[in-house]
């Protein structure tokens, strides 16, 4: 009896989580009635295959006002920051009452300009990170120009947009660069670097004592390689060689005015032919 007690009580529990995954919204909620209800059904059965492939939900709801805004959106000196972060943290906090496992997009179709918007978000929260903000951002973008022209084509855009998203994200194309081509390329340039070191070593012992040799690249050849910071900073440590130091020598002495004798006067007569002669 117990045994068969515990296996109503596993099936209970595995039903009602098969319930709970169907009861979490995927689809369509057109609250104000904007899709035809063909679009609607295709749409939904369009989001399920999705699901089911994917692992990741989408509901689009649409509704005919925008959340009231509170006193902090009112006393905000940016009114569209404010906002921004209060519909987001609306929507994320209506995604977590609809039971949303993926992407919550909502439509608010006011009766003005200034009452429509849409907003896309990803709950729970780390759905944000797979599906990221560019993302996000595109299908937002998609269905507020499409939708005041036509509502159905809209939605469909939007789903094959969300569709192609969550393929690149899962089937990431290929590197165009593998592993051993990779390792090739940097033993490769790892083997240049050797061999030019040897040459700079070999021209340094060729070079006399006290004197200089010529550079193996001048900068404006590094400079077209590598930029000119990269140039000279590949030149300074690998290319130059410091010069000896000059012998020390004897400073020379001051000839300054104040240390030369004074002139005489009949000194400064020859140096001075337009001065007059004393007496």
């Amino acid at each position: 009896m117990r045994s068969l007690l515990l296996v109503l009580v596993l099936l209970g529990l595995a039903v009602g989580r098969a319930r709970a995954e169907e009861s979490a919204k995927l689809g369509v909620i057109d609250t104000a009635g904007l899709f035809r209800k063909d679009v609607v059904a295709d749409v939904n059965r369009q989001i399920a295959q999705i699901y089911k492939k994917h692992h990741v939900g989408l509901v689009i709801e649409t509704l005919t006002e925008p959340p009231p805004e509170g006193e902090e959106v009112k006393r905000a000196w940016f009114k569209w920051s404010a906002r921004n972060k209060h519909l987001h943290a609306w929507a994320q906090s209506r995604a977590e009452d609809l039971g949303v496992d993926g992407v919550y997009v909502v439509i608010f179709n006011g009766p003005t300009s200034a009452r429509r918007d849409v907003r896309v978000v990803g709950w729970p929260a780390e759905r944000e990170t797979q599906v990221t903000w560019v993302k996000r951002d595109q299908l937002r973008k998609l269905m507020s120009r499409e939708m005041a022209d036509n509502p159905n084509h809209a939605l469909l855009h939007t789903l094959d947009l969300f569709r192609s998203q969550l393929r690149d994200i899962q089937e990431r194309d290929p590197a165009p660069l593998q592993t051993w081509p990779a390792l090739t390329v940097v033993g490769s340039l790892v083997g240049a670097c050797v061999v030019l070191t040897l040459v700079r070593s070999r021209l340094v012992r060729k070079a006399p004592d006290g004197g200089s040799h010529e550079l193996l690249y001048q900068p404006a050849t590094m400079g077209a390689l590598f930029g000119a910071l990269g140039a000279f900073w590949v030149h300074d440590q690998l290319f130059r060689v410091i010069p000896p130091e000059a012998p020390f020598q004897e400073p020379l002495p001051d000839l300054s005015a104040e240390s030369l004798p004074p002139n005489s006067g009949t000194e400064s007569t020859e140096e001075n032919p337009d001065h007059p002669p004393a007496g």
